[in-house]
């Protein structure tokens, strides 16, 4: 787990503060090639620990869900879809869901 306050670099090496206080914690070892299994491990995560998220919430913190995806195989649109019962527990929970994407998207035909 990674914490950052406001006003500090989020990471080592970084020159640009935090606008506001958080932390990173990893709630899945699957690998950006596998969606389906970070999806899955999401949401044993937040069915275990809904109490303290809860209380995470309360203290005002912005709360986000980042799933990353491998993009280096995409030919053309890439498509992430989620399930309603993690939308909507994330919903509940007030955390946002991000999608990030890494490797070179392919470039159009010149």
């Amino acid at each position: 787990m990674v914490v950052f306050w406001k006003g500090q670099p989020r990471f080592e090496g970084s020159k640009k503060p935090s606008l506001l206080n958080g932390f990173n914690l990893s709630v899945s070892d699957a690998s950006g090639d596998h969606l389906l299994r970070q999806v899955r491990d999401a949401k044993r995560f937040l069915s275990r620990n809904s109490k303290d998220i809860g209380r995470l919430r309360r203290l005002r913190l912005t709360a986000v869900l980042d799933f990353g995806v491998n993009a280096e195989q995409s030919r053309g649109a890439l498509f992430c879809r989620f399930d309603s019962a993690l939308l909507s527990t994330l919903a509940v929970a007030g955390i946002d869901l991000e999608v990030s994407l890494y490797g070179a998207l392919p470039q159009n035909d010149r």
